[in-house]
């Protein structure tokens, strides 16, 4: 296992960038040590590649769920796609992590950071979201903490 990841999901239309803009933002943070930051463009395939070798991982996207834009929250990988939350994309994250579960690959922690979208088009992000980008990095510093810490069980649900 080599650590700790987080795993900024999204593209580059609009708000669908939340995911990528907090993964560039961790850049600038003091993370715990042997933390990767990766992004993932394509939910798919590439997301069971990207958590694959993992203790624990922190994936964070955009969400559609009706809240406030710009609201950051932690969410429950029932919720994603079919449930609650709406994932921005078509093969999504939750069937990458049932993946990497069928396959064995799953980390025994996990937790997911979803920002309230607003506008998925053009190529930049809305205010609320560009605002809430700075929060979400640090929301998931403390994730990672915990992580690190095993004050917290962050799996699953």
């Amino acid at each position: 296992m080599t650590g700790l990841r987080v795993i900024g999901v999204g593209t580059c239309h609009g708000d669908d960038q939340a995911g990528l803009a907090v993964a560039a933002a961790l850049g600038r943070c003091q993370l715990p040590a042997r933390t990767q930051v990766l992004i993932c463009l394509r939910p798919g395939a590439d997301l069971v590649d990207a958590i694959s070798g993992a203790e624990g991982i922190v994936i964070v996207d955009a969400m559609r769920t009706g809240s406030r834009p710009g609201t950051v929250r932690r969410i429950a990988t029932q919720e994603v796609g079919g449930g609650k939350v709406c994932s921005t994309h078509g093969i999504g994250v939750r069937d990458a992590i049932e993946l990497a579960a069928a396959l064995g690959r799953l980390p025994a922690r996990l937790a997911m950071v979803g920002i309230e979208a607003t506008d998925l088009k053009g190529d930049r992000l809305s205010p609320a979201v560009r605002v809430a980008i700075d929060r979400a990095s640090a929301f998931v510093v403390e994730i990672l903490e915990e992580m690190r810490s095993g004050r917290r069980a962050c799996r699953p649900g």
